[in-house]
């Protein structure tokens, strides 16, 4: 979709760590909530991990992933 095309450059283009963080999760939501498409999501999650170890609302939507499988 345009969105996740669009969230995709926008992490690409951002060199704030915390920023891309941020967006890499927003993309995991829509991913998941709207596309449901579980796989890339958590990639996605996982992304935001690996920049932020500890991030909150990665964390939580992890454990909603893994939870729900």
């Amino acid at each position: 979709t345009v969105l996740v095309t669009t969230l995709r450059r926008i992490i690409d283009r951002l060199e704030d760590e915390r920023g891309r963080t941020s967006v890499l999760v927003e993309l995991g939501e829509v991913l998941e909530l709207h596309l449901r498409q579980r796989v890339p999501a958590r990639e996605a999650y996982e992304q935001a991990l690996a920049l932020s170890p500890g991030y909150v609302p990665a964390l939580q939507a992890l454990a909603r992933i893994y939870r729900d499988n």
